[in-house]
């Protein structure tokens, strides 16, 4: 007689399929086939580890990725803010005839900037203007490089 389930048998909740193989036995003996079940519950050591090693691999990759973008766009917005800061003196200086204070107290209106004037997003400091003649620079970080 094989020694395999028989077709019947594959249905069989695992006790029943215990029973069935122990009932098979021909020589007497009842040899108890592997008593563990086949259904486990949890996960090895060995599968742990190598899930938090890939979560490490991908975090080491990821994160100074996030962090650099971060600061790009920072960068990329302040060179935006000095850009409209630009066109808000050029209008302030066409209406007056004169430039704004370096500090633009008179560009913090609604008709230049509804929301405020706005700050560095990179130092967090306000903008100011370094007026020279016939020639202004609008100063954002503290060490002046957009």
């Amino acid at each position: 007689m094989p020694s395999g389930p028989h077709l019947g048998e594959l249905f069989l909740p695992y006790e029943g399929r215990l029973r069935a193989s122990l009932i098979r036995e021909s020589s007497g003996r009842h040899a108890m086939p592997n008593a563990t079940p086949n259904n486990r519950y949890g996960f090895s050591l060995m599968e742990l580890l190598a899930v938090v090693t890939i979560l490490g691999i991908l975090a080491a990759i990821i994160v100074p990725r996030v962090i650099s973008s971060s600061d790009t766009a920072k960068d990329r917005t302040c060179v935006y803010n000095c850009g409209h800061i630009h066109s808000a003196v050029e209008r302030y200086r066409n209406a007056n005839g004169v430039w704004p204070s370096a500090d633009l107290n008179e560009l913090d209106v609604l008709a230049y900037f509804p929301d405020g004037i706005p700050a560095c997003p990179v130092s967090g400091a306000a903008y100011t203007i370094d007026v020279t003649g016939d020639r202004y620079r609008v100063v954002g970080h503290t060490d002046g490089n957009h």
